[in-house]
């Protein structure tokens, strides 16, 4: 209680900043999805609408990462999303992740997110998409847009159901300073009897981290081994450092060459590899090295 003789102290606003600062930095990782911890989302909206001074700093740290979800719930999905981001301008910039969500194996709104995407969140290094199913249009207007993701380095696919393998090569392929791809438990849409395609088109990115993480049926899908393929006959996995394929459990010869492929591709700049098989599966890992 502040009294004439002991009146109540106020920290400068510079020190509730660096607290803010400090509080923003436990940030958690699950499947390579950056992401709040609840206890620092609820912190920081306190601090947002507690103060006038700190809601700067606050909203800086709140905007860092942000979700939206893609799924059909409304006539047009994202509608809000892209209503509030041009209401507030200054925000934009303050973007670096953002998490597109959907329904599991159920149609999403995905395939729009480059349309304006790109304009409203100029900073955006990374991209999440997360669940549904991810339908890319054909011609070259979904690609020439996903380009538009100039800043992107890091880009996540988690639990995607894809139609076809052209699909995931296009998304795969289309940002061009990407350098980082984590493929996680995707899966195809529908099954296929059709062999896989026979080109492999060329692609500028150059990846440093590539991580696939998958359930066995996928892994021994002939649209799999195509893609891993694809990876070193594009050019895409020639420069990689670090290569995490732990999780991607090999039990099929196809699928091991595909892999060692990729290995001789990149072994003048790989650093970290991590790989796993089945014991069933007998293999010389010896003229990768």
């Amino acid at each position: 209680m502040a009294t004439r003789t002991h009146p109540v102290r106020t920290l400068p606003t510079e020190i509730c900043e660096r607290i803010i600062d400090f509080v923003a930095e436990e940030v958690q990782y699950a499947a390579r999805i950056s992401m709040w911890e609840d206890e620092v989302f609820n912190t920081l909206q306190a601090c947002a609408l507690t103060c006038r001074a700190w809601t700067p700093r606050s909203q800086l740290h709140l905007f860092r990462f942000l979700g939206v979800d893609c799924s059909y719930k409304t006539k047009h999905p994202l509608a809000d999303f892209y209503e509030f981001m041009d209401r507030h301008k200054p925000l934009q910039a303050y973007v670096e992740a953002l998490l597109a969500r959907a329904d599991d194996y159920k149609m999403s709104a995905m395939h729009i997110l480059p349309i304006r995407m790109p304009r409203l969140l100029p900073q955006l290094a990374h991209l999440q998409l997360i669940k549904g199913v991810l339908y890319v249009p054909s011609g070259p207007f979904f690609q020439v847009s996903m380009r538009q993701f100039t800043m992107v380095r890091e880009l996540v696919l988690y639990k995607i159901a894809f139609y076809s393998v052209q699909d995931l090569r296009r998304v795969a392929g289309a940002m061009q300073n990407l350098r980082s791809l984590s493929v996680t438990c995707v899966s195809w849409h529908r099954p296929s009897t059709k062999p896989p395609p026979t080109s492999y088109l060329p692609t500028r990115v150059r990846l440093t981290t590539l991580r696939i993480d998958s359930e066995a049926e996928w892994a021994q899908d002939p649209r799999s081994v195509y893609f891993v393929e694809w990876l070193v006959r594009s050019g895409m996995s020639t420069s990689l450092v670090a290569l995490y394929l732990g999780c991607l459990m090999i039990q099929d010869y196809s699928m091991f060459v595909a892999v060692e492929a990729v290995l001789r591709g990149c072994c003048q700049t790989i650093q970290e590899v991590g790989l796993s098989w089945s014991p069933n599966l007998d293999v010389d890992i010896s003229s990768c090295e």
